[in-house]
């Protein structure tokens, strides 16, 4: 079964966040984002416009391109519940990671992929358990 991604869930509005949601407008998904950070959403917002005239340019600015396509919660139930693909961008600490991975899975859909961009952890560490399946020691 193929399912069409057309909801993004962007966890984190920092540099990398911010930059990923941009990325997402700009091909044409619809983007929902959340950052419990002081100020977040009016960085985002920033962030987002400055970046715009290129991304558009790069991206060939397909018709369901714009930037009303992107929404701020501060509730990671509501960032997710309808995503079908969620991008990751907090903090590089593992337990932290692992906490919100065992939160995403629970909230989001089924079928909802769920990435990171991690770059200082192993995901070998990030393994999660699958459902009635022992966790792997750390």
């Amino acid at each position: 079964m193929t399912r069409k991604i057309e909801t993004v869930s962007v966890v984190g509005a920092g540099v990398i966040g911010a930059s990923w949601a941009a990325l997402f407008l700009a091909h044409g998904y619809k983007v929902i984002v959340t950052d419990p950070a002081p100020g977040a959403e009016k960085a985002l917002h920033s962030a987002i416009a400055h970046a715009w005239p290129s991304l558009i340019e790069l991206a060939g600015a397909p018709s369901d391109c714009t930037m009303a396509n992107i929404a701020f919660t501060l509730n990671l139930s509501e960032a997710v519940n309808k995503a079908d693909f969620i991008q990751e961008n907090g903090p590089e600490n593992l337990d932290w990671k692992l906490d919100l991975y065992a939160e995403l899975d629970e909230l989001a859909p089924a079928h909802t992929i769920i990435s990171s961009s991690s770059s200082g952890l192993r995901i070998g560490d990030m393994d999660l358990p699958l459902p009635n399946q022992t966790p792997t020691p750390r």
